[in-house]
């Protein structure tokens, strides 16, 4: 019988996971909620989050990945005991994860948040040690 693909990455016991502040399923993780969620950012301090104003706002997210976060990793946002946002240091670099979309189908109205660009900046900025 031929492998469908129905858009799941499959990233659970790769490489890729290895490198990764999160432990990935090797099934469908996908969480849909079609009523939208706010994830809770646990960290605000961090650089990936600091100084936007996450309380003031209202876009909702319509989906994520449910992943594990793995011990030593530093858990940025939660969400129902899920790492939406988590990082940490590997091998001398650094990882991160942004378990929703960030594009519209999961981002929802998240991409039209006037301080979107700045939370990417901020987190490409932590990820290449410049803050």
């Amino acid at each position: 019988m031929p492998t469908i693909l129905i858009g799941i990455a499959r990233w659970g016991g790769t490489e890729i996971e290895t490198r990764l502040p999160v432990s990935i399923a090797r099934s469908d993780d996908r969480a849909e909620i079609v009523q939208g969620f706010r994830f809770d950012v646990v960290q605000p301090d961090h650089p990936i989050v600091a100084a936007l104003p996450w309380t003031s706002a209202t876009w909702t997210l319509c989906g994520y990945n449910k992943l594990t976060l793995k011990p030593r990793a530093t858990l940025v946002a939660s969400h129902q005991g899920d790492p939406p946002i988590a990082c940490w240091d590997c091998q001398g670099g650094r990882t991160a994860v942004f378990a929703s979309d960030f594009a519209p189908h999961w981002a929802g109205d998240f991409v039209c948040w006037s301080h979107y660009p700045m939370f990417w900046k901020q987190m490409v900025h932590w990820l290449a040690k410049q803050n």
